[in-house]
């Protein structure tokens, strides 16, 4: 895919015009089950998160590896077809992460449904200046 220098900078300029508004972080306080039966229930929670990292860290390296075939398959592909060298742009242009925050999600009902009690709090931690005068606390 051919993106000209134009399209670049303005995607460049987009994302930070975009990119600078307040940026918040939410920890979490835990507070176990008082029955053991309950406090057995959060420790299969705490399996359940790790075999979820598991599979998001598995999920992670397939697309990377993917990525990655794709990528020398589109250099050859221009190599060969063009007879030149691909551009920055042109090939590899994949994002793979692992998405941790669904385990997280999932952690967290599974813990409160084992009879813990979970409380959020919630803080501006950059760009703070930027929130609205009637949505600040």
């Amino acid at each position: 895919m051919f993106l000209s220098p134009r399209v670049v900078a303005m995607v460049v300029a987009a994302s930070m015009l975009f990119g600078c508004g307040p940026v918040y972080n939410t920890t979490y306080s835990y507070t176990p089950p008082k029955s053991a039966e309950g406090r057995a229930c959060t420790f299969q929670c705490n399996q359940i998160q790790i075999q979820c990292q598991q599979l998001e860290d598995m999920n992670r390296a397939r697309c990377e590896d993917e990525a990655q075939r794709r990528q020398r398959q589109c250099e050859w592909d221009l190599r060969v077809t063009e007879g030149r060298k691909p551009k920055w742009y042109e090939c590899g242009n994949d994002s793979c992460y692992a998405n941790y925050a669904r385990c997280e999600q999932t952690y967290r009902a599974c813990y409160q449904s084992c009879g813990g009690q979970i409380s959020a709090d919630t803080r501006c931690v950059a760009n703070c200046d930027k929130i609205p005068p009637g949505e600040r606390r």
